[in-house]
């Protein structure tokens, strides 16, 4: 079958509007990934004491500094306060463990502490909390992104 020089013509230039339509989707970031959402926070309770646990609203990334925070409260809804919070950070799928830290208390029950995820995956924060002499474990499963 033989083509008139126009019809190849054509053909050319509809290769190239589509070329050119992929690439402007792609640059102006139609076929962009859906950026990750920040791991929801976890609802705790037990012996007296009720927690929130998160990582804050921003996704969490590897070798960056991210942040636990721990929102302490009686059953009566109360700040506790001066409470005792040791923050162990694990890998759940290759077993690594960061080295357990404090937490301060930066406000009436309101404890953080800073951890550098090593690697992408999925993690688990488990804080152990001691408050008039008792000793609960609460833990927090979350995400890390490159």
């Amino acid at each position: 079958m033989k083509r008139s020089p126009k019809t190849a013509v054509y053909a050319a230039a509809a290769v190239l509007a589509a070329a050119a339509l992929i690439f402007a989707a792609m640059y102006t970031g139609i076929f962009k990934a859906k950026p990750p959402a920040a791991s929801p926070p976890t609802e705790w309770s037990a012996g007296g004491i009720s927690a929130e646990i998160s990582t804050g609203d921003q996704p969490v990334k590897a070798l960056q500094t991210g942040q636990m925070t721990v929102m302490l409260h009686g059953l009566d809804g109360r700040p506790l306060e001066h409470a005792e919070l040791i923050l162990s950070i694990d890998m759940l799928e290759m077993k690594h463990r960061l080295k357990p830290v404090p937490m301060a208390e930066i406000a009436p029950g309101e404890y953080t502490a800073d951890f550098v995820p090593v690697m992408n995956g999925k993690w688990s924060a488990d804080v152990k909390i001691t408050y008039n002499g008792e000793t609960q474990e609460a833990a927090h499963p979350f995400t890390v992104f490159r």
